[in-house]
This record gives C-alpha cells, sequence and structure tokens, in this order.
C-alpha cells in the first residue's frame, strides 16, 4: 500500500487504486497566480463575486481551475500506469476523484497472463504436507513476538528521542523533552509507556555516574565515518584528556550485539581523536540504571 506520489518509477504485475476517502477539499487560498508560461504575470486577491464584474480576473480563475484538472488528470494517469497484468479502480457513487473519467461498472480486455509465469506455476511439483499438532498454537507464538518485537523497537526509538531532543542532563528540561517524545510517537506506544520512558530518565537524570561521564561537551547522535561505513553515536562527550562514548539501551536483550557495536565506536574514535575513548553501555531500565564498560 502507498500513494500515488511515491509509486512513480514503479511498476507491479496487479493494482488496485483507492477512491479518496473524503470529499474533495475546497481551495482556500486568498490568491489567485496567473502565468506565462514560468513567468508569474499577474495577481489577484480572491473574494466573491470578483469574476463577475472583472474579466481578466475570471480569465485568470478559470485558466487555473484548468490547471488543477490537468494535473488532477496528470496523477491519475501515473496510478493507472503502474499496471503490468491489472487494473483495478474501485470508484464512489458520489463525490468520487474519478467522475472527470465517466467511468462506468464493468470489465474491459481479458487478463493475460505471462508465459514465464504460466511455466513456473504449471511446473511446479505438488508437495504432500502433512497435518502439524499445534502449528496454529506456534503461529500465533511467532506473530506474539513479531508484535512485542515492534513494540519494543518503538519503546526504544522514543527513549533515544528523549535523550536526544533534552537540552541539558538536568531534570528542570525533562518536561520539555517528555512532551516532544510524546507529541511524535503517543500513537506508536502502549498505554503508559510513554511516561515510564519519562521515569526512567528522571532516574538517569539523577545518577552521580553518568552525570560524571557526561560533564563535558556533549554531541548528540553523533555521526561517523570509518572503514566506508556511516555510523551514529548517541551520546559523544569531548572532556580535556579523554573522550567518552555512550550508547542508550533500554533492554539487556542481544547483549553481545550492543558489545560489538560500542567496540566498533570505540576503535572508530579512537583512529579519530588524539585522545584516550572511554565507551560504555547505558542500560536504562526499568527501576536500575547500570552503566557497563566496553
Amino acid at each position: 500500500i502507498l500513494t500515488i506520489h511515491k509509486s512513480k518509477g514503479l511498476e507491479f504485475e496487479h493494482v488496485l487504486v483507492a477512491d479518496r476517502f473524503k470529499k474533495k477539499s475546497h481551495d482556500k487560498s486568498s490568491m489567485v497566480f496567473e502565468y506565462d508560461d514560468i513567468y508569474l504575470k499577474e495577481l489577484y486577491v480572491k473574494f466573491s463575486g470578483r469574476a463577475c464584474v472583472d474579466e481578466a480576473y475570471a480569465l485568470a480563475l478559470e485558466k487555473e481551475k484548468k490547471l488543477v484538472g490537468e494535473d488532477e488528470l496528470n496523477v491519475q494517469y501515473v496510478a493507472f500506469t503502474r499496471a503490468k497484468e491489472s487494473l483495478i479502480i474501485c470508484k464512489k457513487i458520489k463525490d468520487s476523484t474519478f467522475d472527470n473519467l465517466a467511468l462506468g461498472t464493468g470489465s474491459y480486455g481479458n487478463l493475460q497472463v505471462s508465459q514465464k509465469e504460466f511455466l513456473s506455476s504449471a511446473t511446479k511439483p505438488f508437495v504432500y504436507q502433512p497435518p502439524k499438532v499445534g502449528a496454529q498454537e506456534e503461529k500465533i507464538k511467532q506473530e506474539k513476538e513479531a508484535r512485542d518485537n515492534i513494540q519494543a523497537i518503538n519503546f526504544g526509538l522514543a527513549l533515544h528521542y528523549t535523550m536526544e531532543v533534552i537540552k541539558a542532563f538536568e531534570p528542570a528540561y525533562l518536561d520539555e523533552a517528555y512532551w516532544a517524545m510524546k507529541n511524535r510517537f503517543e500513537m506508536l506506544l502502549q498505554a503508559g509507556e510513554a511516561e515510564m520512558i519519562k521515569e526512567r530518565v528522571e532516574r538517569l537524570l539523577c545518577d552521580e555516574s553518568f552525570l560524571e561521564l557526561t560533564n563535558g561537551k556533549c554531541h548528540k547522535e553523533q555521526p561517523i565515518a570509518y572503514k566506508g561505513e556511516l555510523k551514529q553515536i548517541d551520546l559523544l562527550v569531548e572532556k580535556e584528556h579523554t573522550v567518552v562514548v555512550i550508547d542508550y539501551k533500554s533492554s539487556q536483550l542481544a547483549q553481545s550485539e550492543h558489545f560489538k557495536q560500542v567496540r566498533y565506536y570505540k576503535e572508530a574514535m579512537t583512529q579519530i581523536m588524539d585522545k584516550e575513548v572511554l565507551a560504555y553501555l547505558c542500560y536504562i531500565r526499568d527501576g536500575e540504571i547500570e552503566l557497563v564498560t566496553v
């Protein structure tokens, strides 16, 4: 499922084009722009009844309506020409975006299946799969794990965003960062998770070890290029004689991957900066803050 704009340049065997869900929005602009090719020729202020007494304005308004209609037609052309084998158009009875095409209910032409597609399906061997006891339970388990994984990813992204937008690592700046996170991620989080993130960050901002490590010039979401790869460090702190790398984590799952990631950051910064590099994994868990040296 994608927008017509994002489908430009792509092709699909079968395409279904949906009608718009709502009525066409009215033009609320207060100006009418008249162009001569790409050059602005005239500028008119819109107000009711002006077309009745101002012929030039009426012509400009009609010209603009024609251009809008042509733009809509071009968008429909893009949508319809994405299809290679079949095209299905879902048209509303009233207020349809396809009213300008005078489309009727029905089908046209015959669906042609490519020879390659036909042969591949015709020669595919039949393999009998005996019933598996407990397969339904396994499928439900896999689906639940997938949902839990997505929820964990969204939770981690929201936590990282809070740490990114907070102006300084002081409790006084937490509320502003919390609302910024909530505005951006609340629809993706489960009930109560935004408040849980706030509580975890608040605990981190009171952790003396973390505050000691971040006492320096802080660079949040610092991009680096090393060995032909582009990476991004959650927090890079420049001190007088050392550089501190900190990577935030919300859980200890896949901890070996976490260590591998931060060791890479440490190696990269050792080569880039002429200072001693210290690297830490910062686990911001429920009820506990843990800084692990890498």
